[in-house]
């Protein structure tokens, strides 16, 4: 999962920075410290949950939820959580008004604050899944939401995380076309960097994925991006 950290407490951000760059769901975990910050952010959608501090700098004037504000304002579905000092019921009314996804009051536990996480991350992406049978399942390929982990029947795939990463969005959106802009967006979010090569991350996954056969499930669609399909 891609994971925006909007927080100006450099201690807490710093924190959350580490416990959640460690966790084997994280993909891309970024820092914002102010909303002049967001404002210049421009690939807000690459990400898959959103945490923000509702009084960034401000006490006042609750940056926080100008920045939720204009997250809902673009149409932008992705889980936000709020952390907050205010326990009070107008703090958490105006977070929830402005369609927060949920409320964590300062101090919390990086491990509270990360089930949370776990959780809207399942709900964003596999709502459909995730309250049944807690796995996706295509061709014999199964993705167990609790562990993170991918079975060949009942056999454990082994893949990098990054490799993970990637693979779980072709399983999200099975037999749907991935253009190389999205799945760049997604892997890397906005960083711009001479040597990022999709061609090579895909190249890779699918040398993990041949051990068990499953390299062909891939399809490039030359000039346009890839999908996962059935052979």
């Amino acid at each position: 999962m891609n994971i925006l950290i909007i927080e100006d407490n450099d201690i807490l951000a710093k924190s959350l920075h580490a416990t959640f760059s460690s966790n084997s769901f994280a993909n891309i975990v970024d820092i914002l410290t102010t909303f002049e910050s967001f404002l210049y952010h421009d690939s807000i959608e690459c990400y898959d949950i959103v945490l923000v501090d509702i009084s960034l700098w401000s006490k006042r004037n609750r940056q926080g939820i100008d920045i939720l504000k204009r997250i809902r304002k673009g149409n932008i579905r992705i889980p936000v959580i709020v952390m907050s000092s205010y326990s009070e019921y107008s703090s958490l009314q105006e977070a929830f008004t402005c369609w927060a996804n949920d409320y964590i009051i300062k101090p919390f536990r990086n491990k509270e604050l990360q089930i949370r996480i776990e959780r809207w991350f399942h709900n964003y992406l596999f709502t459909e899944y995730y309250s049944i049978n807690k796995s996706i399942n295509y061709n014999n390929v199964s993705y167990c939401l609790s562990q993170n982990e991918f079975f060949l029947n009942e056999r454990k795939i082994n893949l990098s995380k990054s490799s993970k990463y990637i693979f779980l969005l072709f399983l999200i959106h099975k037999e749907s076309l991935l253009t190389s802009e999205y799945l760049i967006r997604k892997i890397w979010g906005y960083k711009e960097n001479e040597n990022l090569n999709l061609r090579i991350k895909i190249m890779r996954l699918k040398k993990q994925l041949k051990i068990y056969g499953l390299d062909s499930l891939i399809c490039t669609i030359h000039w346009e991006g890839y999908m996962l399909i059935k052979k």
